[in-house]
């Protein structure tokens, strides 16, 4: 019985080993493929004209990004009285 809980252990922990490392890679890969601003993706990439890309960030509110991020637990807590 011993013999069996060890096999057991052995192959649940190395299920979690492979699953754990194949999300990690995969968030990693994601994050390394994605652009880091969108506004000067959007524009033509390195090559982009500075206005442009501003502009692009104005229009589609990509300047606000990061406030908003930041700001959004304050706009979603609720006082109860």
């Amino acid at each position: 019985m011993a013999n069996f809980s060890k096999i057991l252990n052995e192959e649940i922990h190395h299920t979690y080993s492979k699953s754990i490392f194949g999300v990690v890679f995969l968030v990693f890969s994601i994050g390394y493929i994605t652009p880091a601003d969108l506004a000067r993706a959007w524009a033509g990439g390195i090559k982009a004209r500075k206005e442009f890309v501003k502009e692009i960030a104005r229009k589609y509110h990509l300047d606000l990004l990061f406030e908003f991020i930041l700001l959004f637990p304050s706009w979603n807590s609720y006082e109860y009285s």
